[in-house]
């Protein structure tokens, strides 16, 4: 999907003009200007909850080779944006429902909320006793 196919969703999905439509997908994702940019170059992580996280992955320094002379080059550490797909984007990318997705992460919660509830109420019952 290029940006203008993107524009164009905007503007039939939402309702916004072709302008807005640019500016915001200008603000978001423009390479030097765009908020997930500025952010990464802060060295922030940008989250998408459903969707995913941008970062910066740090490469180290190392030695390469030409491979043309197969001369030893010396490259340079640097910085690379990452992203990580969220557990939605990815249960619906395979075709899997996000309730799925979902529900295998809130079932260690669920069960230990249960198990701070029981130790909440033993503690109570051993307060009232003391009393």
């Amino acid at each position: 999907m290029s940006r203008i196919a993107i524009v164009n969703a905007l503007v039939d999905n939402v309702g916004l003009a072709k302008k807005q439509a640019n500016a915001v997908l200008k603000e978001l994702f423009d390479a030097s200007e765009g908020m997930i940019a500025k952010a990464l170059k802060k060295g922030e992580k940008v989250g998408i909850t459903g969707f995913g996280t941008f970062s910066i992955g740090k490469r180290n320094a190392r030695v390469g080779r030409n491979p043309q002379t197969g001369e030893k080059v010396k490259i340079a550490a640097s910085k690379a944006p990452k992203f990580k797909a969220g557990a939605s984007l990815k249960a619906f990318v395979n075709g899997k429902t996000t309730t799925k997705a979902a529900t295998k992460k809130t079932a260690p919660k669920k069960a230990a909320k249960k198990v701070t509830k029981k130790v909440a109420k033993k503690t109570v019952k051993k307060a009232a006793k003391k009393k």
